[in-house]
């Protein structure tokens, strides 16, 4: 019941069956009963030829032009949002060493820098570097960091690494508006962390036996005193 005849020009490279999309959308739409007069068993008749030159030629010139003021009015937009040039801004080495050397120590399980033989030297002298255990190179705004660490023995090394690398990364590109091409982190040994004073302070009053092991309070001493002042507070009653 029912037939479709579709036609009109068309230019493409593709192989379409149109009946099949054309059976496709009558079932779409609802048309699968009989009693509708009309279903995807109909005839149908396809009449598409290629698109004539004098046709093909305004289209293609009409989407040409609406391509180019697109373009136009993309670079506009583009030169509307870039702030007014007052001067270039530049970090210096030094100082994205110390962003990332500060934001690496940050990382649990990171136990220390670790430097190169000047800061040994250096620190030989009392001048400590802040910017320890770092190397950095950039071109341009795009920087590449090397981060040497000795890592906190009994934490997993691949985990503190990537978090490392997570934070560094993050405050460089934030407080410098750099971007980080890449971060390799160098595990250059494994210790254990020296105890504070406060902790080796502690171990030895334990060790000479200064703390008084009795109880503060006599928990039978206690619930008696409860009771006695709970049975006071009813027979006033």
């Amino acid at each position: 019941p029912g037939a479709v005849h579709i036609m009109g020009e068309i230019t493409t490279n593709a192989e379409v069956d149109y009946e099949a999309c054309a059976r496709q959308v009558i079932r779409r739409i609802g048309y699968t009963k009989p009693e509708y007069g009309f279903t995807d068993a109909c005839k149908i008749t396809c009449s598409l030829h290629q698109q004539s030159p004098d046709i093909a030629m305004g289209v293609n010139s009409a989407m040409d032009d609406e391509k180019e003021l697109l373009n136009k009015n993309a670079q506009i937009n583009i030169e509307d949002d870039q702030p007014e040039e007052y001067g270039d801004i530049r970090v210096a080495t030094e100082v994205i060493s110390i962003v990332a050397s500060l934001a690496a120590q940050e990382v649990p399980g990171v136990l220390r820098m670790s430097g190169r033989r000047i800061d040994g030297i250096n620190e030989l002298l009392g001048k400590e570097s802040v910017s320890k255990g770092v190397r950095v190179s950039f071109d341009s705004k795009t920087v590449t960091c090397n981060v040497y660490v000795i890592i906190e023995y009994g934490f997993c090394i691949p985990e503190v690494a990537l978090e490392i690398q997570e934070k560094v990364k993050d405050a460089i590109e934030t407080m410098t508006g750099y971007d980080v091409q890449f971060i390799d982190v160098h595990v250059q040994g494994v210790a254990k962390r020296e105890k504070s004073a406060l902790e080796k302070e502690a171990e030895a009053i334990a060790e000479a036996g200064l703390f008084d092991s009795k109880p503060l309070f006599d928990e039978a001493e206690v619930e008696a005193e409860a009771e006695a002042r709970h049975k006071q507070f009813f027979e006033e009653d």
